[in-house]
Formats: C-alpha cells, structure tokens, sequence
C-alpha cells in the first residue's frame, strides 16, 4: 500500500507540469499563486472530475483518484481492525461506515476521497474475509461471495435511490 503514493504524486506532478507548458505555450496568462493554490486544491480534494461552485474551481486529478480512495480505505480498514478485537462489531462498523459514506457522497465531496472511503470499507472486510481461505480448492465459493456482495451492493443501490444505474 506505501508504494501507491509516490506514482500518484510522480504522475500528478507531471500532469501539472505539462498543463503549465501547455498553457504558456497558448500565451495564457498564468499567476504562480493561483495556479499552486489550483495545484493543492487538486491534490486535496483528488477527485476524478472537476468540482466547480461559486468560491472554489477544483481540477480534476483524473483516475488516480483511485490511488487515493484505495491507500485511504485500506489505512482506514486496518486501523478499524487494529482498534476493534470483536469480530461482529468490525462487521458493523464496517457497514455503518459505509452507509455514512452512502449519504455523504449523496450531499457533497470530501477531501481526499473520504467519502468513498467510508463507502468501500465492506468490500476490504469481505475481502479480508476471503483471504482466509484457500481459493485454489474453493473458487465455487469464492464466486458465489463475490457474486454475493455484487449482488447486495446493486440492491442497496436500488432500495436507497429506487434507480438500478446511479
């Protein structure tokens, strides 16, 4: 999982460098303040599109969003684990937490994914579940798991926004 962060900010970077070249070759005007200020919000708020309102203009960090999402959730999944010896009640805060997340990302986005963070923390328990076993002799199981949790997951969706494609 620590070798995740350094691609993000290595491509990140890159992007960043290659949009300024871009935009001075154009014979853009670019202020250094805000286009660092543009910089960190981006890196921040690390979302896969641009977020625009009324005070804030948030470039998009494209699919490395992903990275984020995924070095935050499992962070966030070990320290549940690490803090939580019963087994039922990291099955219950996994979940809550991710019905949290449900309706967070519902209103708003948070910085550094952490909306979809707190969604996908039942995928890392079930998973965490499933390297338990030995999947060589049981991938029937394995599938029917996985088919399982897809299954419950677009249920959900459904139940909660009475729409099959969100």
């Amino acid at each position: 999982m620590k070798h995740l962060l350094i691609p993000l900010f290595a491509v990140f970077l890159l992007k960043s460098l290659l949009d300024l070249i871009q935009s001075l070759i154009a014979g853009e005007d670019v202020v250094a303040f805000q286009w660092i200020r543009s910089l960190l919000l981006t890196l921040l708020y690390s979302s896969g599109v641009p977020i625009t309102n009324d005070r804030l203009n948030i470039g998009s960090i494209g699919m490395l969003w992903f990275v984020v999402a995924l070095f935050l959730g499992r962070t966030l999944y070990e320290l549940c684990k690490l803090f939580i010896v019963n087994k039922k009640a990291i099955t219950i805060v996994c979940f809550g937490l991710s019905f949290i997340g449900y309706f967070i990302a519902k209103t708003c986005w948070l910085p550094l994914c952490m909306d979809i963070v707190l969604l996908i923390q039942p995928f890392f328990y079930v998973g965490d579940l499933l390297k338990k076993y030995e999947l060589n002799y049981i991938a029937k199981k394995m599938l029917l798991s996985t088919g399982f949790m897809w299954g419950g997951t677009l249920l959900i969706m459904f139940l909660l926004t009475r729409n099959w494609i969100i």
